[in-house]
């Protein structure tokens, strides 16, 4: 995979075909980018290792693409939908695993007040 976007700003990458095509289609495969559902694949792995050795709650820090990803998954999504939820920066988002009704989102998206240190003292 060639980092070929990499550095660039919007406006030059503005008439890139591979990147017209992935905006359209986010399952689309280039060499410009590591490819949605290879992300996906990393990003469960890593959420059911961490599910299957903790006692209790696991936070995950990454992009919001991998967040998104991540949510589609556990949500059922189809991998093309999953640009269609909105990932802030330093925003919260929660699952709630059970074994009765498997995976629940309770919050998307929340932008605590105050800074997350205040949220967790």
């Amino acid at each position: 995979m060639q980092a070929c976007w990499q550095g660039k700003t919007w406006d030059e990458l503005q008439g890139d075909a591979d990147l017209q095509r992935y905006i359209q289609d986010p399952t689309y495969r280039c060499d410009a980018i590591e490819p949605a559902p290879r992300v996906q694949e990393r990003v469960i792995a890593v959420a059911e290792r961490l599910r299957a050795e903790a006692e209790g709650a696991v936070l995950l820090i990454s992009h919001g693409d991998p967040i998104k990803l991540l949510i589609a998954h556990y949500l059922s999504m189809d991998l093309s939908a999953f640009r269609r939820l909105v990932i802030n920066t330093g925003s919260v988002s929660v699952l709630r695993f059970s074994r009765s009704y498997g995976s629940r989102l309770l919050v998307l998206n929340w932008k605590p007040p105050g800074s997350l240190r205040q949220l967790l003292d």
